[in-house]
């Protein structure tokens, strides 16, 4: 079929929708053989649960003499949250730290020849994971008042998740406070991928507490529930006081070394001596923002009975 008067019109494709961005002309395409091509390997398109931290990287493009790194928090590239160019073509990675949990992303990689043009990939999409969420229910032995069931305060714990295989090394960690009625806080750890882990629960004047033996197993994007409250097994070698009808961390370790004894004994009577007052005293072992006897009569018993921390 012959066409009288043929012609070329130019259009924009964006999702599904093509847009007339042309009127009726002659157009020259402009093809150029030594324009770099790069293609991006991971974190692949459309993944998910990816850590906050991601290594990025890509195929060395030979055409290229450095790489543009680009990320952007839209589908459009309107809204770029990192530029950053690598001036060499051999070094194809790049780490990012610091991103938002449960979040998607954009990125993309341009190679830029020795002309000076440069030419993107595709973008590709990933999302990142919600991490791991702890409700942990603990109780420092001190602040407990059993003829309440409640504690003194509400107060702040540090939370590691440890390797279960030796040295049980530190995977992640994890701030939050525990309420002084339910007994719980939640903690979120944006680092660790899903697995099995030892809970090392820390407090400024108590015992470290570690979980029972071979840890807890952990999923991302769920929330995992431990009490340690709940039995003295739920702690490594049952390493916790009966205190009412609750389980509790042993309270007394203020110079945080690992047992109660003479050294710890020595700041609290000296503290109680002079009686010393203030919020949030590591030798006021009960919570009333003073040291007195009362705190001594918490920790004498550990003392005396060589408490120290249980842990594989």
């Amino acid at each position: 079929m012959w066409l009288a008067n043929p012609f070329t019109k130019i259009f924009a494709y964006l999702g599904t929708t093509n847009t007339e961005i042309s009127s009726q002309g002659t157009y020259t395409v402009d093809y150029n053989p030594n324009s770099p091509s790069v293609s991006l390997n991971s974190p692949p398109d459309n993944s998910i649960d990816n850590p906050p931290s991601i290594n990025f990287n890509w195929k060395k493009d030979t055409l290229s003499v450095n790489y543009i790194f680009q990320l952007f928090s839209d589908s459009l590239l309107t809204n770029n949250i990192l530029t950053d160019t690598i001036h060499n073509n051999t070094d194809t990675f790049k780490t990012v730290n610091g991103l938002t949990l449960n979040t998607k992303y954009f990125w993309r990689v341009g190679g830029k020849n020795s002309n000076g043009v440069v030419t993107y990939s595709l973008a590709w999409k990933f999302t990142t994971s919600q991490g791991i969420t702890l409700n942990l229910k603990i109780i420092p032995e001190g602040l407990y008042f059993s003829l309440f069931n409640q504690l003194a305060r509400r107060d702040t714990f540090t939370v590691y998740l440890r390797n279960t295989a030796s040295p049980y090394s530190k995977v992640d960690s994890a701030k939050s406070v525990v309420d002084s009625v339910n007994f719980t806080g939640s903690f979120t750890f944006p680092n660790a991928p899903a697995g099995t882990y030892y809970i090392a629960a820390k407090h400024f004047n108590t015992l470290e507490t570690w979980s029972k033996a071979g840890g807890a197993a952990m999923i991302l994007n769920d929330v995992t529930f431990y009490d340690f409250t709940s039995a003295a097994s739920q702690a490594y070698g049952s390493n916790q006081k009966l205190k009412g009808s609750k389980y509790c961390a042993y309270s007394g370790d203020v110079n945080q070394d690992g047992i109660t004894d003479a050294s710890d004994l020595i700041k609290v009577y000296n503290d109680s001596y002079t009686g010393l007052t203030g919020s949030y005293l590591k030798t006021d072992l009960n919570g009333d923002n003073i040291t007195d006897v009362t705190d001594l009569g918490v920790l004498d018993n550990n003392v005396y009975s060589g408490i120290f921390i249980a842990r594989p």
